[in-house]
């Protein structure tokens, strides 16, 4: 039993033994065959691993190489791949395009150093990262080097050639290509049309073209789309995705030369609207554009102007002694008589400390002929101890006596009335005075004095040398009817010499006509500056009158509807005049002048030459009730890039005026091209020309700059979209 049962537990035990020997076996072999798969598996993460690990290195390599302000050289190895498979591969592109315009696009060929294993995992480096692929896909391993911060696009490729090997590989980084392509490139994106950047689209064509999907959307922060038939990842930014600064829709930039891609401006005369349909307000200032003052006006002789002194006068009358002087008028006084009296009134209202008058008589008859030659003759004023008399005297009682022994007789030799008085200025005046002759007839000329040419011919020929003289003459026709004289003779001589011609029929219009031309050779010849002022309105009813900085206590007003206008135009104001407010967006501003009638002139000590001849400048006082308005037919607007050269043509001003060319030059930010007239000047600036009434033998014009929101100077691109090309050559 015992050996049976001894027997028993022997054959149990070579069965489990058995048994586990198998077990043993089995395991043993299960071992050997899972371990074989995950050492593989183990051994292919560490070539992996060290595959990235060596681009990882590379792209330190050149990224060190590639910051140097220097062309410069650097070795770097790629020897722990496992074998030499190592590529440099030129595939593929990473492009930036402005606007969806092709002309504002760079396309930068993109190049890789890639190592592919046996299974046909593949790492690269790329554009400054490393990626890897397999037949699932591709991931990115280490970023790119295109960055998108605060609104700018930074972008950088490094542009490979030649070819690599796994040991030792010298690289060689030109830094003057680089620059001037990376310049160029960046150039290409942001100007020209391309220069207020609405939206940048952002390709990139490579073999992990997924991968930089996934990166441009999250460093973009925008959807981006992934094409496998053609291996692109295409990211698209807004403006409202860019910088402030360079959305047209939310910046402040202007640009009124009708830009492309700037069409919120609009200029209608002198109007101007900028839409953008945003509640922008945009800052805006007008000035006038001059080297020292407005000057809008004309030479002329002001009445009653006060404190204005002129060159002193000498002032010679002819008077018609002929039989027909004694005919008397309604009121029963002699037409000789009334001349005297006006004579002898005339000369109380000249300053008789520094002005002279002298009288000329001219008849067919004198009964002293040793006075008289050819009919006219000189009345000689005794003043103690001259006993024999003088040709010019101060006006004095004197000279009245003198004035009152003139008689009628004879017949009317006026040509030779004014050959005399042409003498007399001659003789006894000089340039420093101002010649003047008031010549009175009251009959047809019938004694020429000339040999060869009639009567009327020998006064023109007379009135030519007066005014080759510099002697203004006025002259008077006196009668009933001005058919008792040739008129048209009279008009001639007035006209040849820059004087003026009146007619009297009586005493009272004899005395007006005299104090009217002792009004006028008193007052000197000024440059009158006309009174005006300006005013801008905008669309909703806003309002703004010119400001002067300074003391603007002494320069005339003009007050309409509560705003108070000053006059521009005075010479003594301490500085330009200006406009300066906020415009709201979708608003339109319009400019508007005015001239005004001036009740009160005054001298300003300023004085101005010009052949000789001294001028005084004139201001307006007391500007009362408006004169002239000026508007949109008034202005001209030229912009940056317009041709001046059919409106410079017409410029013609007054040799104590500046011209538009002048006014232009006096600011450093507006240009003129000397050779084609083309204008230069800020985005957000613009020329506009009023014309005013031309003055005697000038051009009014009133030059004005505006300035409305940021020029795109001042906003530009640059910093928004910067492209960094590094050329690398490789060599193995």
């Amino acid at each position: 039993m015992g050996t049976i049962e001894t027997t028993g537990r022997g054959q149990s035990g070579i069965i489990g033994m058995v048994i586990l020997i198998g077990l043993v076996l089995t395991g043993a072999m299960l071992v050997l065959v899972s371990g074989s798969s995950a050492i593989s598996e183990l051994q292919q993460d560490r070539s992996d691993t060290s595959s990235q690990v060596v681009m990882e290195g590379v792209d330190s390599k050149l990224a060190t190489l590639t910051s140097s302000e220097y062309s410069a050289r650097d070795r770097f190895s790629l020897g722990d791949l496992e074998r030499n498979d190592a590529r440099l591969i030129r595939s593929g592109f990473l492009n930036v395009t402005v606007n969806r315009n092709a002309t504002c696009a760079t396309n930068i060929t993109l190049s890789s150093i890639r190592y592919e294993n046996d299974e046909g995992q593949v790492v690269a480096y790329e554009a400054g990262g490393v990626w890897s692929a397999n037949d699932n896909g591709s991931a990115m391993q280490t970023a790119p080097a295109v960055r998108f911060r605060n609104g700018s696009l930074d972008v950088s490729v490094t542009n490979l050639t030649g070819e690599v090997s796994n040991d030792k590989n010298q690289a060689f980084y030109n830094a003057s290509t680089s620059t001037r392509e990376s310049t160029a490139r960046s150039q290409q994106v942001i100007t020209g049309t391309c220069a207020r950047p609405d939206n940048v689209t952002l390709e990139v064509q490579s073999d992990f073209y997924v991968a930089w999907g996934d990166y441009l959307e999250g460093e973009l922060g925008v959807e981006t789309d992934v094409y496998a038939s053609n291996r692109t990842a295409v990211a698209y930014l807004n403006q409202s995705d860019l910088p402030r600064r360079v959305d047209d829709s939310r910046n402040h930039v202007i640009n009124m030369s009708e830009a492309p891609y700037m069409d919120e401006v609009e200029i209608d005369g002198n109007t101007i609207r900028v839409t953008k349909n945003v509640s922008n307000d945009y800052s805006t200032y007008v000035e006038a554009l001059s080297k020292n003052r407005v000057d809008i006006g004309q030479i002329r002789r002001i009445e009653n102007a006060q404190n204005v002194s002129g060159p002193p006068l000498d002032v010679v009358f002819v008077l018609d002694e002929s039989g027909s002087m004694g005919q008397h008028l309604p009121n029963g006084n002699t037409k000789l008589f009334a001349a005297q009296e006006a004579i002898k009134n005339f000369s109380t209202q000249l300053n008789a400390s520094k002005d002279r008058v002298g009288l000329v008589g001219y008849s067919t008859k004198w009964d002293k002929p040793s006075w008289a030659s050819d009919h006219a003759w000189i009345w000689r004023t005794p003043t103690p101890p001259d006993t024999n008399g003088r040709y010019l005297v101060r006006p004095s009682s004197a000279f009245n006596t003198t004035v009152e022994a003139t008689e009628d007789r004879g017949g009317t030799a006026g040509s030779v009335g004014l050959d005399k008085a042409n003498i007399v200025q001659h003789l006894k005046s000089n340039q420093t005075r101002q010649s003047v002759i008031v010549f009175l007839s009251d009959g047809e000329f019938n004694e020429k004095g000339m040999s060869g040419v009639g009567d009327n011919e020998a006064a023109e020929k007379r009135a030519e040398t007066s005014g080759e003289q510099q002697a203004t003459v006025y002259t008077i026709g006196f009668g009933q009817s001005t058919s008792d004289f040739n008129e048209s003779v009279l008009q001639y001589i007035a006209g040849e010499t820059g004087g003026e011609y009146y007619y009297a029929s009586n005493q009272d219009e004899l005395s007006d006509v005299f104090v009217d031309i002792a009004t006028r050779i008193s007052s000197t010849r000024q440059i009158a500056r006309m009174p005006t002022s300006t005013s801008l309105q905008t669309g909703t009813g806003r309002t703004y009158a010119p400001q002067i900085a300074g003391d603007t206590d002494r320069i005339a007003v003009n007050t309409s509807g509560g705003t108070r206008y000053l006059n521009i135009n005075d010479p003594t104001a301490p500085t330009l005049f200006s406009h300066s407010f906020a415009l709201a967006d979708n608003e339109s501003l319009t400019f508007n002048a005015s001239t005004y009638n001036c009740a009160e002139w005054r001298g300003t000590g300023i004085t101005r030459s010009h052949n000789g001849s001294s001028y005084q400048v004139t201001r307006c006082t007391n500007m009362t009730t408006e004169d002239q308005p000026l508007g949109a037919d008034n202005a001209t607007i030229f912009r940056d890039g317009d041709n001046m050269t059919s409106f410079l043509a017409g410029d013609a001003p007054a040799w104590w005026q500046e011209d538009i060319e002048e006014a232009i030059d006096s600011r450093s930010d507006v240009h003129l091209n000397t050779t084609s007239n083309i204008t230069h000047m800020k985005s957000n600036q613009a020329l506009v020309i009023l014309d005013y009434p031309d003055g005697t033998n000038s051009t009014n014009r009133l030059a004005l700059l505006y300035q409305v929101g940021l020029a795109e100077s001042e906003a530009r691109p640059e910093g928004v979209i910067n492209i960094r090309v590094n050329n690398v050559e490789v060599k193995s």
